[in-house]
C-alpha cells in the first residue's frame, strides 16, 4: 500500500510540476501528503487532492440525481431520434489509467450520429470525448449506473436506451476483451438501434441458461418496457427474498439455492445481468447468426466483425443450452417479482 500511495504522490507532483504550480505549493502538499493525517486522507479519499490533477470541471459530479436526470432528459428532448448510451466505466484508482482509455477509446468507436453517450464513472477519473459524465464515484458498481438509465425510461418511455460498461477494466483477461468486442458491436449495431417493433431487447446474444440473461450485459431496450421493472438498486435484494423465502418459487429450498452458484439463478452481482430480462413481457432479439452457437459464458466467443441475423430470441433449440432453466421457475419468479405471470 505504501508503494502504490508513493507512486501515486510522485505521479501528481509530476503533473503539477507541468502544470506551472508553484514550488511553495508543491512542497506544502507533498509535506501533508506524507504526514500520516495526510497519507490516510489520500488513501480514502473519494477524489485526489487537486481538480487539475482529477478531471476536468465538465466532469465533475452533479450533485443530485434528479439534475441528472432533467439533465439527460433536456438533451434527449432536442432531438428524439437520439438513442440515448449510459456507459458505465470503472479505472483503477491505483493505476495511470491507460488501460480503460484504451477500453473507452475502442467502445467509443463505434458510436453513431444518433448515439448520445452519459457516462457514469468510477475509480479514476479520465477524460472521454464526445461523451457527458452525469456521475463519478469512487466506489460502486453497475447497479447505480442502470438506476440511472431506469429512472430515464421511467420519464422518457418513448426512448431507446443502451447500456454498455468498459468490461475488462477490472478483470483484464483475453476472454473479457473479445467478449466486450462482441457485445459493444452489437449494443451499437444499425440492426439493434431499428429492432423490430415486437421486440424490446436487442443484443448481440441472449440466452435463457441459467437465467434469462446477457452474458457480459450489454445490450439496447425500449424504456417503454424497461420502466415496467424494478428499481435495479432493490431488484438484487428482491431476488435474495423471494428465492429465500421457502414459498415464492416452489421446488426448490432456500438450503438447495444456496447449493448453487449464484450465476444459476441471477443472484448477487447477477442480479444487474439478470434483471433486464427479469419481466414477464419481455421478447428479447439477438443479432449472432445461427453458425455461432456460443450461448453464455465465455466459450465459443464470436470474434467482433460476425455475421448479424436478427431474429428473436431464444434463438437455438432447448437441447443447446442444456441444463435449460426451468421454465416453471421463471414463471413463478416473474409471479413473485411483478404479480405477473
Amino acid at each position: 500500500v505504501n508503494i502504490l500511495c508513493c507512486g501515486e504522490i510522485a505521479k501528481m507532483v509530476i503533473k503539477m510540476v507541468t502544470a506551472g504550480h508553484s514550488k511553495a505549493k508543491i512542497l506544502f502538499i507533498l509535506s501533508f501528503l506524507l504526514s500520516v493525517p495526510g497519507f490516510v486522507y489520500f488513501f480514502f479519499q473519494t477524489k485526489t487532492l487537486l481538480p487539475s490533477y482529477t478531471s476536468t470541471k465538465e466532469q465533475m459530479q452533479i450533485d443530485s440525481p434528479r439534475l441528472r436526470i432533467t439533465q439527460t432528459k433536456k438533451m434527449y428532448a432536442r432531438n428524439k431520434e437520439t438513442i440515448t448510451v449510459f456507459y458505465n466505466v470503472y479505472t483503477n484508482p491505483w493505476s495511470y489509467g491507460s488501460l480503460a482509455k484504451s477500453i473507452v477509446d475502442e467502445q467509443m468507436k463505434g458510436i453513431g450520429s444518433i448515439h448520445q453517450v452519459f457516462v457514469r464513472s468510477i475509480g479514476k477519473p479520465i477524460q472521454i470525448e464526445h461523451a457527458t459524465i452525469l456521475q463519478h464515484d469512487y466506489k460502486g458498481d453497475e447497479p447505480q449506473t442502470l438506476e440511472l438509465l431506469y429512472h430515464f425510461c421511467v420519464e422518457n418511455p418513448n426512448a431507446t436506451v443502451v447500456y454498455l460498461h468498459s468490461k475488462g477494466s477490472f478483470h483484464h483477461k483475453k476472454q473479457n476483451d473479445r467478449l466486450r468486442q462482441f457485445l459493444t458491436r452489437g449494443a451499437l449495431s444499425e440492426e439493434c438501434a431499428h429492432m423490430p417493433d415486437q421486440c424490446n431487447i436487442c443484443s448481440s446474444r441472449f440466452s435463457p441458461h441459467p437465467h434469462p440473461h446477457t452474458s457480459g450485459n450489454m445490450w439496447v431496450a425500449k424504456c417503454e418496457y424497461v420502466r415496467k421493472l424494478i428499481n435495479p438498486i432493490e431488484f438484487a435484494q428482491k431476488m435474495e427474498d423471494i428465492y429465500h423465502d421457502g414459498d415464492s418459487i416452489k421446488g426448490i429450498t432456500p438450503g438447495e439455492v444456496d447449493k448453487y452458484h449464484p450465476s444459476w439463478f441471477g443472484l448477487g452481482r447477477y442480479a444487474a445481468e439478470h434483471w433486464i430480462y427479469s419481466h414477464p413481457s419481455v421478447v428479447p432479439c439477438d443479432l449472432a447468426s445461427d453458425e455461432y452457437k456460443f450461448t453464455w459464458g465465455y466459450e465459443g466467443i464470436p470474434d467482433q466483425d460476425f455475421q448479424i441475423d436478427l431474429k428473436i430470441g431464444p434463438r437455438f433449440e432447448k437441447q443447446v443450452f442444456q441444463p435449460f432453466a426451468d421454465p416453471l421457475r421463471i414463471q413463478q419468479e416473474y409471479l413473485a417479482l411483478y404479480n405477473e405471470p
